[in-house]
């Protein structure tokens, strides 16, 4: 009788799990370089988000700069336009409507546009011999232009009927 042991296959070689460790080498090197990856990915992201913020935080102070400059730019205009408003020799031009006043004629309104140096007045007469005779004696005393009527309406009433025209200043040249 002979006696059979059976034994278990040979084991392989050491070296036949040398793919495998490498394989696993590659696998937890490209773990790590993924982890970097990742937390590269992260700085950057969190570096963009501050870059938009402090983009938008600079888009915002131009806006506001823009605004405070146009209301500066608005705020010196309205100053000017009031020194322009005081420098005006309106003397000269309330002197020329005294001159040329009238006991039939009664003034009821007076615009001035002072850039242009335009002038409109309102006025109110029995006939429109009294509101050619202030037109005339208007532009007698005017100085650079001339006074015209543009628009003579009958007002009429119970008692007597009056004239209303509107006489307006026409600076020489500015037609």
């Amino acid at each position: 009788m002979k006696l059979t042991l059976d034994f278990a296959p040979p084991r392989r070689p050491w070296w036949h799990w040398l793919p495998a460790a490498v394989a696993l080498l590659c696998l937890a090197a490209i773990l790590v370089q993924l982890t970097k990856e990742q937390a590269e990915l992260e700085k950057a992201q969190a570096s963009h988000a501050s870059l938009d913020a402090h983009v938008r935080r600079l888009e915002r102070q131009s806006a506001q700069a823009r605004q405070s400059s146009a209301a500066q730019r608005d705020a010196a205009a309205a100053a000017q336009s009031i020194a322009a408003a005081l420098a005006y020799p309106w003397g000269e031009e309330l002197a020329v409507i005294e001159r040329a006043d009238l006991a039939e004629v009664a003034l009821f309104s007076l615009a001035q546009a002072q850039e242009e140096r335009r002038g409109e007045l309102v006025v109110e007469a029995r006939d429109a011999d009294s509101l050619n005779t202030y037109a005339a004696r208007l532009n007698s005393t005017a100085v650079d232009g001339r006074w015209y009527i543009t628009l003579m309406q009958a007002q009429p009433d119970a008692t007597a009927p009056r004239l209303r025209a509107t006489v307006k200043f026409e600076p020489v040249g500015k037609r």
